[in-house]
């Protein structure tokens, strides 16, 4: 049955009503009124362009609280150039020397001395390399309450190679803050 137009007349079968047009209104018009509601392709979406490295880092780590597409120390790097910064690759060239080097804290073990102080061997890392670092203890007492694996640090110590391997012996700690930029809570041990 054809639906009904009015009430008691029927529209024949395939009949379908024109579009109304208003009065003065054009061709195109008219014809932009019979288009569907909803196109079968969807429209070409614009691209944004790309944010720039340093804007992504940023924005990474206001998002979710560290980097994801760099290494951690990788602002840091930039802003420790020129400071006598020793990357880790390097340290058994300067066996038997006094250092800086700019670590991120990976993972560390405390044990007890023969007179049961308390001392604690850490591995830092930095963008080259690990460095196993010892913080015997006056430097364990000074420091170790500052480490924490969520922000860089800045130890200067003596480098010692025993069968090949090269450990820092702690002296003293700076604990870097989001800027590179050193805290307050540094010292020494001297």
């Amino acid at each position: 049955a054809a639906p009904p137009l009015r009430a008691g007349l029927q529209a024949p079968a395939g009949f379908s009503p024109a579009p109304a047009r208003a009065r003065g209104s054009s061709t195109a018009a008219a014809r932009a009124a019979t288009l569907p509601l909803f196109p079968d392709a969807a429209p070409a979406t614009p691209r944004a362009p790309a944010y720039d490295r340093h804007t992504m880092l940023r924005h990474e780590v206001e998002t979710l609280g560290f980097l994801l597409s760099a290494h951690p120390l990788e602002p840091y790097e930039r802003a420790m150039r020129g400071h006598g910064v020793v990357a880790a690759r390097d340290l058994d060239r300067h066996a038997g020397r006094r250092v800086t080097i700019l670590g991120w804290h990976v993972t560390s073990k405390r044990v007890q001395t023969k007179r049961d102080e308390p001392m604690e061997f850490v591995t830092f890392e930095d963008t080259t390399g690990l460095v196993d670092a010892t913080f015997f203890p006056r430097a364990y007492d000074r420091f170790c309450h500052l480490l924490t694996s969520t922000r860089p640090f800045l130890l200067t110590g003596r480098v010692e190679e025993d069968d090949g391997v090269c450990t820092l012996n702690v002296e003293s700690v700076e604990r870097l803050g989001a800027a590179g930029v050193a805290f307050a809570e540094k010292g020494s041990v001297e």
